[in-house]
């Protein structure tokens, strides 16, 4: 089983706002794509419910380091109370909107270290000893990476005053 590495465990933003949900998810997805992730989208959930709609969103954009590691950078959107409104002729989303970050690296994602428990006590020193300093340049990238897209989604919300 590959390891994983907290490097921030979260990072939330929450705030009630009226914006386009399309230029949101467009804003996010363009982020990962100009730094080099491959994008994948595990869970959408869209709910009716009395005050509006509620949506659910959980993303894994994923980047490859090496053979050995991968960083992730998890997102989850949940929407509540969200309902269409007309604002300048253009149609917007108002509710409550938290956007959650979580990022980590994988280890020995391909599990090529776990078929022998010699290769398991192997793989211990080769992280710590071997390539330790290597794993300390990703996880501060990763975290860097982390923060600039946490930076520019609240820069985002924020410039998006309707």
């Amino acid at each position: 089983m590959s390891e994983i590495d907290y490097v921030v465990p979260d990072l939330t933003i929450k705030k009630e706002t009226t914006l386009d949900f399309y230029e949101l998810y467009k804003f996010i997805r363009d982020w990962f794509e100009r730094n080099n992730y491959d994008f994948l989208e595990k869970e959408f959930i869209s709910n009716e419910e009395l005050k509006g709609t509620s949506i659910s969103i959980r993303w894994k954009p994923d980047k490859k380091l090496d053979d050995y590691c991968k960083a992730f950078i998890e997102i989850k959107i949940k929407v509540n109370d969200m309902v269409s409104v007309i604002k300048d002729k253009k149609k917007l989303n108002k509710g409550i909107f938290t956007i959650k970050f979580e990022s980590y690296l994988e280890k020995d994602y391909e599990e090529k270290w776990e078929d022998k428990p010699f290769y398991k006590f192997i793989r211990t020193f080769y992280d710590k000893l071997v390539i330790g300093d290597k794993f300390n340049k990703y996880s501060k990238h990763l975290k860097d990476e982390t923060y600039d897209i946490f930076n520019e989604t609240k820069s985002f919300l924020d410039l998006q005053k309707f």
